[in-house]
């Protein structure tokens, strides 16, 4: 895939992942509604594969969108910009989450922990 195309890829797969997680939908879900396999919209959001025009219209269509929502300077960027902010404050979150329950579990070897 050219780099181009990589880039076109990287913004559909975000603008995919962000419509499923605003309709609150799973990745089977989204399957299961637009005729595709599991695997394909996982490796969508991924951006480790292209996708047939085709089947990328279906997906668009499951989540009440169009396919020229899912590409890059639609109507859509606002609104995909804010849920980006959003997702990265969840992601931000976790990893947080995940480096207290660390030192959390090395105090606890440590000695330092209540039981």
């Amino acid at each position: 895939m050219s780099p181009e195309d990589a880039a076109v890829y990287t913004e559909i797969s975000f603008r995919v992942r962000s419509l499923r997680f605003a309709a609150g939908l799973r990745q089977q879900d989204l399957a299961d509604i637009a005729g595709v396999t599991r695997s394909s919209i996982a490796n969508l959001e991924a951006g480790r594969q292209s996708i047939p025009l085709g089947k990328l219209n279906l997906i668009a269509q499951a989540l009440g969108a169009t396919l020229s929502m899912l590409m890059p300077g639609s109507p859509l960027d606002g609104y995909a910009l804010e849920l980006k902010r959003k997702w990265d404050a969840v992601a931000d979150a976790r990893r947080a989450l995940a480096a207290a329950m660390e030192e959390l579990d090395a105090a606890r070897l440590d000695g330092g922990g209540a039981s």
